[in-house]
């Protein structure tokens, strides 16, 4: 097995598969860390040794990609492994979208072991001074819009000395992909393998993140998060001067200097809120000599008093298990914050996946490099929104769409 990196998170998870190695099973887990501490490199050590005749038995997934590896033979597919077990999405194992992340032509390929999710840090001390309501935990509630964000965000603005946003809005945000979703609108329909940024409401989301920086003026410009952060490299959320910012990882208690709580995410349309995005990290099983035995450690990841620690490894706060499986992790993260991180529990469970499922192709990589220097023209006023949404829409098609 392999984390991305070693020092605390390699012994996290090396601690973790002890239990497993001390409960008897058939499988001994070995854990190690990718050559030189980065996804790729994990990713690449996988390939090579697949390649070598020597295969992985289980490698996290922290990349993205699969499609091409499963495509070549380098995962064992675990949908019969599930089946057995009566786990999977239909037993409600795990939370929407979670197994879906590793599914294709209805074969699931990998196992979801912890999620990476968006919510809404805010700074309790800037939102009393103002006088405003504090925004909700619960993604249902249909008070919390874009228009009241909005308003806000312009209300807790004080000329250059301080913002109501930050200006981080999604953990994954390339190329924009995330924009639409605040406006219930996915960048990429994966049934029909069909790019979406150039409709009428995803690009309502573009303009919308677009204005409340270059017209309304409430979040900084680069140039003004330096000096807010008096050439410090921290979030520039840690300021005080910030009253809203999307985080997806913890802020530990002795790092903020003022109150602060985390929400769900804004959202405006008919419908549940599907704002943000989630990322699920997954387990592969490689394709080896050994595939009984390493599923059972995939097996024993289904357990919540299992698998709920595998996210206090990968530093997050919710797990994909369904029922209870993000108790753990909760209670870590508010000890180590002073907050309660709920939101994240339960926005994971309403928003998109990143890019709207795009990730598990190889072709996004290539769309998003090609996208992002687009993206930053329409960002700087250079081109308009709907000539970059007719661009993205065109170049994903080109390159994610099946050649027919």
């Amino acid at each position: 097995m392999g984390p991305a990196a070693s020092g605390e998170r390699l012994q996290l998870e090396t601690d973790l598969f002890k239990a497993f190695n001390e409960s008897q099973r058939k499988a001994i887990v070995e854990v190690t860390a990718g050559p030189d501490g980065s996804w790729g490199g994990l990713r690449e050590k996988f390939t090579v040794r697949h390649a070598g005749g020597d295969p992985v038995d289980v490698v996290a997934n922290g990349w993205g990609t699969w499609t091409d590896m499963s495509d070549g033979g380098m995962f064992a597919e675990l949908t019969p492994l599930l089946k057995r077990e009566k786990a999977g999405a239909g037993t409600g194992t795990f939370i929407p979208g979670a197994l879906e992340a590793f599914t294709g032509e209805d074969k699931v390929w990998g196992l979801p072991v912890s999620v990476s999710s968006d919510a809404i840090a805010y700074n309790i001390d800037l939102f009393d001074a103002a006088g405003l309501k504090h925004p909700p935990v619960n993604p249902d509630d249909k008070t919390w819009t874009m228009e009241k964000f909005q308003e806000y965000a312009q209300k807790l603005t004080r000329g250059s000395e301080q913002f109501g946003f930050g200006g981080v809005y999604s953990g994954f945000g390339t190329a924009g992909v995330a924009d639409g979703s605040y406006f219930q609108q996915a960048p990429w329909d994966d049934k029909a393998k069909k790019g979406l940024m150039d409709a009428p409401t995803f690009q309502k989301g573009l303009q919308f993140w677009s204005d409340l920086e270059t017209k309304l003026r409430a979040q900084p410009t680069a140039a003004e998060s330096a000096t807010l952060r008096g050439g410090q490299t921290t979030n520039v959320f840690l300021t005080g001067k910030i009253g809203m910012q999307a985080i997806f990882s913890i802020f530990p208690k002795e790092q903020v200097p003022f109150k602060w709580g985390l929400a769900t995410l804004p959202s405006t349309g008919a419908g549940r809120n599907q704002s943000g995005r989630t990322f699920p990290l997954a387990l592969h099983l490689g394709k080896s000599p050994r595939t009984d035995a390493a599923w059972e450690v995939l097996n024993w990841l289904t357990k919540p008093e299992n698998g709920g620690r595998f996210p206090l490894t990968a530093g997050h706060a919710v797990s994909p298990l369904a029922k209870g499986g993000s108790d753990a992790a909760q209670k870590t993260r508010r000890e180590q914050s002073g907050i309660d991180p709920k939101a994240w529990v339960l926005q994971a469970q309403y928003s998109q996946l990143s890019a709207g499922g795009m990730l598990k192709y190889p072709g996004w990589t290539i769309a998003g490099t090609e996208l992002t220097p687009k993206f930053a023209d329409f960002r700087a006023q250079k081109i308009g929104v709907g000539e970059y949404a007719r661009t993205a829409t065109e170049t994903i098609n080109r390159l994610l769409a099946p050649k027919r």
